[in-house]
């Protein structure tokens, strides 16, 4: 699966990334005088002249191992952490996307790019490109650099790079078909993809060749995986939501004389809760009547999802040397998400309405009694009005259609001129993402009526139309009103389009062998002109229909653009015959945030055939991107399980306080900052490879990275945390009533009480660790060939800053801010093969780690695949296998970030054993 290659030591050796097996006899000379040009270096040489390795993934043997995607193709790289996949669109307006994210440092810091030139970031956020919108079947490989590379390719590329490299010339055609079967209900899969070629480039002057793919999953809902929440409820650790059906009320309700436990009860839901499968008694000793909606039963822990895409190339040939190229690929992604019912978790009830409680519609249990003068003020306005929490479960689960399209057309011209090799092009770059609102949702101001008196102690809040019954079973009446809150409530929610122009080009050539090395010195000079804009819009009349259960501002609309122009240069000069140094800098002028330049420096030493020592150091440079500048201030939900710092500190209640206060969710404030600084690195390399004996190769690299300015937001977890809140207090805005809202009904508004979590430079970042790569090859003769290869990361260290001057808080092992950072990850992979079969066994590990409940554990998760292959000689080939070969369960966890709970859909596949099988025709 892991190759390694050799390649110019250039501007970026990689000297951070030798996480692949290697070649046997990467050291020896190469008769060879073709050139090459790999992801780090813009310099195409002999490639037998230097051996910086790169992790190499080729396409071929992904496909072996039942990878279908290109967001699985990053669960196999070692030196990835925490990244964004599209699980994550489960409750959140993500689009749908998912990120790469090495070394932990965030996607928007790790540049993705096609065939070494970008494509447009996800127009949602626009921090990266969504990884779903690659077109996986013309994927030959993909060539991952581990190490910053601001000095060659800019901004984005201060942990690395991951180049997907598409075929170059293609002839006859291919189909496969595929299916994955798990052994558990949910997520079946099926894909296909087909190619097709003609034209010989050498003898006819041209080739044309184009691929389609096309990948089709089932959704896993929460109830196919139950363990999850029945773990959840065993240990009494799950969060429920107080937002419920039957309806919660707060205020002085006794329940046969005794003051129901934090002034909140769900008398309708029965004795225990037992009148629903969704309820839970939240704590039922305190507070028998007091119910919580386990919200998790209604989730996906898996979306559906669709994606197609195709790609197109057409290469001419002017002469021998120079060749016109165009190049062409559209792709779209579609994943539906859905999550719990709406809940509107602030409504009041006149005493008048028919189904107030105790109003013989409704009648109160048994020994309930609600208390008189509910607000403490007799005589005022609506002194005595209900105020409820009520989750609309009639009207289904909310759903969401997520829709991205990338597109990308580039022509190019390359080859040799007066000795110089070069490569320009010119290339558009869209995309365009789309949210709507399948069903679920629902109009608030169908369902109910603001209060606009400003005498009333209830002003600006929300009264449930009296037609509709937040207890029971509807009539005709209100079952209609809520089908027509329900109309309104679909549609396109926000929409988003970005687009990136890009002029670029650059050119090498030797210059001689100026100390007598037997090896000539090398230099390339490059340039990038780059325009790029950027909108995210909501659809106004849906949005305001919705607001309470989205929090998207109506009059949303972020954008932003910018060009940015840059130059570089590289030289390469042998020392020794046994020594290499690069020097190289790039300088960038952005339109909005002034110029930059990055050097780098890096040294390749070989003084035998066994041992090869080399080292690099570099500064790295990110502008802050569009969205993170310009996106618009808008209302959303914290994470749930929260305690508010001043009314419930620590989880305790202070008196006067009301329930809502203690394990919710609070509206939060989020959106751009025009203020932000650029974020600058500083990286260093050190490696060391050897060969000790034939077709076996080891590889040591340590790196160590320092990141300043930051650009982020807090975590929940912090800001909710009582001990910081003298540290964060600036950022909370209590109302009136001295409280943070908990639903959107009140934001924005006089009643709105929030947490600010715009984006704002935190701090700083320091991470160090070692790659290490092993591999071996066996040649048994008549009894086949063996391969083997182990890449491995170890993280020592990784602090960060909440504050520029603030205290470094260690991440690795730990569960801290938003997430851990792992100790250990490991891929290993054995193949053995003797024509025409071929059969390989594939590990997976990640370590375990002290858990958001610093007194648990979560424990290491491990997963093996195993697959087989057999090629037949009519062009047939047929492949099968079993994913998570022991069906390793998802480690457990306490995580209450995401709306999947029980465990962590950022590190681990709730999918469990997986059986799969592809045939392929070629002709």
């Amino acid at each position: 699966m892991f190759q390694r290659t050799k390649i110019c030591s250039g501007l970026l050796l990689a000297f951070g990334s030798s996480l692949l097996t290697i070649a046997p006899g990467a050291f020896a000379q190469d008769t060879t005088v073709q050139r090459v040009e790999i992801t780090g270096s813009s310099i195409k040489r002999v490639d037998a002249e230097t051996t910086v390795p790169v992790t190499v993934i080729k396409a071929d043997d992904l496909k072996k191992q039942g990878v279908s995607t290109v967001e699985q193709i990053m669960q196999s790289v070692s030196a990835m952490q925490i990244q964004q996949t599209s699980a994550q669109s489960v409750g959140a307006a993500t689009g749908g996307a998912s990120y790469a994210n090495l070394r932990g440092l965030g996607q928007n810091k790790t540049l993705v790019l096609l065939n070494g030139r970008r494509i447009a970031n996800s127009a949602f956020d626009s921090s990266a490109p969504d990884l779903n919108t690659i077109p996986f079947a013309a994927i030959e490989r993909v060539e991952v650099l581990r190490d910053g590379a601001s000095a060659l390719y800019g901004t984005d590329a201060i942990a690395g790079v991951i180049n997907f490299i598409t075929r170059k010339d293609y002839r006859g055609g291919t189909i496969t078909l595929g299916m994955d079967a798990p052994q558990h209900p949910g997520g079946a899969e099926h894909s296909a993809n087909l190619g097709a070629g003609f034209g010989d480039y050498d003898k006819d002057g041209f080739n044309f060749f184009g691929f389609a793919d096309f990948n089709k999953q089932a959704a896993i809902t929460s109830n196919q995986r139950p363990y999850y929440q029945q773990q959840y409820l065993k240990n009494q650790t799950y969060a429920p939501s107080g937002t419920t059906f039957p309806a919660t009320w707060e205020g002085a309700a006794t329940v046969n004389g005794v003051l129901d436990a934090n002034d909140a009860a769900t008398p309708f839901a029965g004795p225990a809760c037992l009148n629903s499968q969704n309820l839970f008694q939240k704590n039922p000793t305190a507070a028998p009547n007091q119910c919580g909606e386990i919200t998790s039963n209604f989730i996906q822990f898996v979306p559906a999802s669709q994606k197609i895409s195709g790609l197109v190339n057409a290469a001419f040939k002017i002469n021998e040397n120079n060749k016109f190229n165009l190049e062409a690929f559209v792709s779209q992604s579609k994943v539906n998400a859905q999550t719990a019912p709406v809940p509107y978790g602030a409504l009041y009830m006149h005493p008048t309405d028919q189904y107030f409680p105790g109003n013989g519609i409704t009648p109160l249990p048994a020994g309930t009694v609600i208390s008189p003068d509910q607000f403490g003020q007799p005589g005022a306005v609506n002194d005595d009005a209900l105020f409820i929490k009520f989750r609309t479960v009639m009207l289904g689960n909310r759903e969401d259609d997520n829709t991205a399209t990338q597109g990308r057309f580039s022509a190019s011209l390359d080859g040799n001129v007066a000795d110089w090799d070069y490569n320009v092009a010119v290339t558009l770059n869209t995309n365009r993402v789309q949210d709507y609102l399948a069903q679920g949702y629902s109009d608030i101001n169908i369902l109910a009526t603001q209060d606009t008196n400003p005498n009333s102690v209830t002003y600006g809040g929300y009264y449930l139309n009296p037609a509709i019954n937040p207890f029971g079973a509807q009539t005709a009446a209100g079952t209609a009103l809520l089908e027509k809150a329900a109309a309104a409530g679909t549609g396109v929610l926000q929409y988003g389009s970005g687009t990136v122009k890009v002029v670029d080009g650059h050119a090498s050539r030797d210059l001689g062998d100026w100390l007598h090395t037997g090896r000539p010195a090398a230099l390339a000079l490059g340039f990038e002109a780059r325009n790029e804009r950027f909108t995210q819009q909501a659809n106004a009349p849906v949005a305001e229909a919705v607001i309470a259960s989205t929090g998207l501002d109506p009059a949303e609309l972020n954008t932003g653009k910018r060009d940015v122009y840059a130059g570089f240069f590289e030289l390469n000069v042998p020392i020794l015959k046994s020594l290499d140094i690069t020097a190289a800098a790039r300088y960038d002028k952005y339109s909005d945030f002034g110029n930059t330049t990055n050097p780098k420096v890096s040294f390749r030493f070989q003084p035998n055939k066994v041992v090869l020592l080399r080292g690099s150091y570099s500064t790295g440079f990110r502008a802050p991107s569009l969205y993170e500048l310009n996106a618009a201030q808008t209302y959303g939900n914290s994470s749930g399980g929260q305690n508010d710092p001043v009314n419930c500190p620590n989880g305790v209640l202070k008196p006067g306080a009301p329930t809502s206060a203690c394990n919710n969710q609070f509206e939060e404030l989020a959106g751009g900052n025009t203020a932000l600084k650029p974020e600058k690195s500083k990286n260093a390399t050190q490696g060391l490879v050897q060969e000790p004996f034939s077709d076996f190769t080891a590889e040591f690299d340590f790196y160590h990275i320092t990141l300043t300015n930051q650009i982020s937001t807090l975590s929940d977890n912090d800001l909710f945390n009582a001990a910081e809140y003298a540290t964060f207090s600036k950022y909370f805005h209590y109302n009136a009533a001295g409280q943070l809202s908990t639903d959107g009904t009140q934001c924005p508004g006089i009643n709105c009480g929030y947490v600010s979590t715009q984006n704002q430079n935190l701090g700083g970042v320091k991470t160090d660790g070692l790659d290490i790569a092993l591999s071996y090859r066996a040649n048994a003769g008549r009894f086949g060939k063996l391969n083997f290869g182990l890449q491995s990361t170890w993280v020592h260290s990784f602090e960060y800053q909440n504050l520029p001057d603030g205290p470094y808080i260690q991440n690795v092992g730990i569960w801290s801010g938003s997430s851990p950072v792992f100790r250990w990850q490991h891929n290993g992979v054995i193949d053995w093969s003797l024509d025409p079969f071929a059969l390989g066994l594939a590990i997976h590990y990640k370590s375990g780690y002290v858990d958001i409940n610093p007194d648990y554990k979560v424990s290491a998760y491990t997963t093996m695949d195993l697959y087989g292959t057999y090629t037949m000689s009519k062009g047939f080939s047929f492949t099968a296998g079993v994913r998570n070969l022991t069906d390793s369960k998802a480690p457990f966890t306490y995580q209450t970030q995401l709306f999947q709970t029980g465990y962590d859909p950022r590190y681990a596949d709730p999918t469990g054993r997986t059986y799969y099988g592809r045939v392929t025709y070629s002709f």
